[in-house]
């Protein structure tokens, strides 16, 4: 039985690849509109603007690749087909988290399979899996680092060594973990510098601002608990640190961490 899409989206930067995945698409379910992106950015306003249900992303595009416009619209409503033309560690990664992929070249049988287990699981794909692919596929990016005054210096701080900041009246506090206070011989660097400005100066998805007081490297999240109905973070370098979370962005940890 054919399944029945309003509007279907291909990315892709070979139009003959493109054309050939529209065919077989005609063949195998029935769609209202079939739209086509040649690179990410074009990917990303298509999505943004047509509301596809269901979009075939090639990973490896020029600019912005397939991960990347997926994790920028993570939060628009659709099914996602990976189609890759690696062909061995890649596809485990898609396969340990559920996602479903095309392998390059893409075949009719292939493509029904996938369209079939799509239908059947209903299931989005998690930002930080994306990144862990993406890291996988295109090696490690730069570490970003934070640059803090510190007296007359300024002190260099790598992202990793962030456990977490905290606002105190006006200035913020850079906790730093224990392979960070090795590092720099101190456990915590005070900056003059608000939180909300040192929060902008750091990676959104791995910095998560989960109180009004509290922005936390999600590497260093191993737990979450409630007490009377309020939320704590438990950190990975001192357990005895409770991290509350407020009311608002609780669903936030709920959502990345969903319980199984």
């Amino acid at each position: 039985m054919l399944t029945d899409y309003q509007t279907i989206l291909i990315v892709d930067d070979e139009p003959a690849a493109r054309r050939k995945l529209e065919s077989m698409l005609a063949k195998t379910c029935r769609f209202e509109q079939l739209l086509q992106a040649c690179d990410g950015d074009d990917a990303v306003e298509k999505i943004r603007q047509y509301q596809p249900e269901l979009v075939f992303m090639d990973i490896q595009m020029p600019g912005m690749n397939g991960l990347q416009v997926a994790m920028h619209t993570r939060d628009e409503h659709y099914q996602l087909i990976m189609v890759t033309a690696f062909d061995n560690y890649a596809i485990e990664a898609f396969e340990t988290h559920a996602v479903d992929y095309l392998l390059k070249p893409v075949t009719l049988g292939k493509l029904n399979q996938s369209l079939e287990k799509v239908a059947a699981l209903q299931q989005r794909i998690p930002v930080a899996h994306l990144q862990q692919l993406a890291d996988k596929i295109y090696g490690q990016k730069d570490e970003q680092q934070l640059a803090v005054r510190k007296g007359e210096a300024t002190v260099i701080i790598n992202a990793s060594e962030i456990c977490y900041l905290e606002a105190l009246s006006g200035y913020c506090r850079i906790v730093l973990t224990l392979k960070g206070q090795k590092n720099h011989n101190t456990d915590s660097v005070l900056s003059d510098a608000p939180l909300e400005f040192m929060h902008q100066q750091l990676e959104q998805e791995q910095f998560l601002r989960v109180h009004r007081k509290y922005v936390v490297n999600s590497e260093q999240i191993f737990a979450y608990y409630s007490v009377m109905r309020r939320m704590y973070l438990k950190i990975r370098d001192f357990s005895d640190v409770a991290i509350p979370v407020s009311r608002r962005n609780a669903p936030l940890i709920k959502g990345r961490w969903q319980t199984v």
